[in-house]
């Protein structure tokens, strides 16, 4: 069985349900109450170097590193979802919480010792040019929670449309 997730004008997927868990709209998120922010959906995938668990957050668009008091608010917003979801998601699988029945029999299989990790910005509509200076912001702005759980430089990542469909997150 597959799912699709439509967010920010994107249709992300198609997704082997058991392989992806739509963190906001969960029972367990939304058992939190308001405070948490949280990225859209986790998706587990294989990769060169073993499994890893991606996060993704979508948006329709993003401020510009010109627009400096906008954009250090963006990339501060964008650091505090991935953040939280990386812990929801740890403590979801340490089981730290009561209603995980959201979560898939894969995701709660997780070996966290060995798990790799890639928190993912997918913009929509956004200039290929533009890609950088933000990739640069996030990485900047996430680099303690990517020491703290010794993932590499390549953990954070930002996408357009066409870059996310070309590794096959989203169906154009």
């Amino acid at each position: 069985m597959t799912i699709f997730i439509n967010e920010s004008g994107m249709a992300f997927g198609p997704y082997e349900v058991r392989h992806c868990f739509y963190m906001e709209k969960s029972r367990l998120y939304l058992g939190l109450g308001p405070g948490v922010q949280i990225a859209e959906f986790a998706l587990l995938r294989n990769g060169k170097h073993g499994q890893a668990v991606w996060l993704i957050e979508a948006k329709s668009s993003s401020p510009r590193p010109g627009t400096l008091r906008d954009f250090d608010r963006f990339i501060a917003e964008i650091t505090q979802k991935m953040s939280n979801s990386v812990q929801l998601l740890m403590a979801a699988i340490l089981e730290r919480h009561p209603d995980t029945g959201d979560l898939s029999a894969d995701f709660k299989a997780i070996a966290l010792k060995s798990i790799g990790f890639k928190c993912v910005l997918v913009i929509n509509g956004h200039k290929d040019a533009w890609l950088a200076p933000l990739q640069d912001a996030l990485v900047k702005a996430m680099r303690p929670l990517c020491k703290s759980l010794r993932l590499g430089a390549q953990a954070v990542a930002v996408m357009n449309e066409t870059t996310a469909s070309q590794t096959g997150l989203i169906t154009v």
